[in-house]
């Protein structure tokens, strides 16, 4: 048997091309692309332990979120994009990033390249896949743009990166917020221009200060590693499900009632229907991963 995009002489059995990093047919995957890109909802189960659901919820027009997860025996792959609703058609550009920094860190962590320099890469090749959807000289209004969160688990191990505002929670124990986002709110606050309190009450308190899209600004992502253990739950989202819920405490709370076997797709359904019972003004996306037991 060959692979279909290299051509190389591959296992029927194996799930990745190991010369290219292609997916090979039947192997575990779930992702957002172009086609699909303004379904109302969409959700990818790949067994108990890796799932995810994006829900347009009850306000918007369409679905702006993307989201690609990816399983196979020595790793995970999540990636959550939230197309930025004021730009030029969102929904395209988040699933075109989406899609680009999933197969970089496919491609490289099939290669055995150092996660952290990996997961810097494949951020920048989503950005760089946005960038292309639009000619040469296209002023920044007339683009779409996105923000990202991804995660790529290894060995215990997950290293997340991201720009934007979509965010990454462990939850476990009393739960951690992973990420940091490039807010307005966060920049004056550390630039010391306001308090806290006084920039929440800004006209610009949902704006953001760096996303993928725009060829003359481009992204400097931010990237954490964090160690898993057994058991415990990664969840990535966007915006519409954590304006909800933005405290780790509180995600606890809603994941809490659900038992140790409770699969991630079941999981993830109960805080998008949260989200959408408490207004549902935004797309909604959650992708998880239950930290399976052979980790170590």
């Amino acid at each position: 048997m060959n692979c279909s995009a290299c051509g190389a002489s591959v296992d029927p059995e194996a799930r990745f091309c190991e010369e290219c990093g292609a997916r090979i047919d039947g192997a575990t995957v779930g992702t957002n692309t172009q086609g699909s890109a303004t379904a109302d909802r969409r959700e990818f189960n790949l067994g108990r332990e890796l799932a995810a659901v994006s829900d347009r919820g009850l306000v918007h027009a369409q679905n702006e979120d993307a989201v690609v997860v990816l399983s196979a025996p020595m790793y995970a792959i999540l990636v959550v994009c939230d197309g930025v609703s004021t730009s030029h058609d969102p929904a395209l550009g988040s699933g075109a990033a989406a899609d680009a920094t999933a197969q970089g860190l496919l491609q490289g962590v099939m290669a055995g390249e150092d996660p952290k320099e990996l997961m810097h890469t494949a951020i920048l090749a989503g950005h760089k896949a946005i960038c292309g959807l639009m000619p040469v000289g296209t002023k920044s209004d007339n683009r779409p743009l996105t923000t990202i969160v991804a995660a790529l688990v290894r060995a215990g191990t997950a290293t997340i990166g991201w720009a934007g505002d979509s965010r990454a929670y462990l939850l476990a124990g009393s739960g951690k917020l992973l990420t940091r986002d490039d807010s307005w709110v966060n920049w004056v606050v550390a630039r010391g221009d306001m308090t806290e309190a006084q920039a929440m009450h800004s006209p610009n308190s949902h704006a953001i200060v760096q996303c993928l899209g725009d060829p003359d600004d481009p992204p400097e992502p931010h990237i954490v590693t964090t160690a898993l253990s057994p058991g415990e739950r990664l969840l990535l989202c966007s915006d519409g499900l954590w304006n909800y819920a933005s405290t780790p405490s509180a995600l606890m709370a809603l994941t809490a009632p659900f038992s140790a076997a409770t699969p991630a797709i079941t999981l993830c359904q109960g805080l998008v229907e949260f989200a959408n019972g408490s207004g549902g003004r935004d797309n909604i996306t959650a992708a998880m991963l239950i930290v399976p037991g052979d980790v170590s």
